[in-house]
């Protein structure tokens, strides 16, 4: 068996635990079809600002936005 690397097991550790919630898994699978807009994820999920401001920071490195304000997976 393959032994994991201390970094492995951190970008694990965040992966698993940015994966508990079922908001930020369809957060995920969302931009997995397209890279979209805050505004666009809001209207998609159906939840307040701040809560999705919450889980897209929960979810770290695994989403990134760019410079015209559209999100998408890292």
């Amino acid at each position: 068996m393959r032994r994991v690397s201390d970094g492995q097991e951190e970008i694990y550790s965040i992966m698993f635990s940015s994966l508990k919630h079922p908001a930020r898994r369809k957060i995920l699978r969302i931009l997995a079809d397209k890279p979209m807009t805050f505004s666009e994820m809001l209207e998609l999920l159906g939840v307040s600002s701040s809560n999705l401001t919450y889980h897209l920071d929960n979810l770290g490195e695994l989403v990134t936005k760019d410079e015209n304000g559209i999100y998408k997976l890292s």
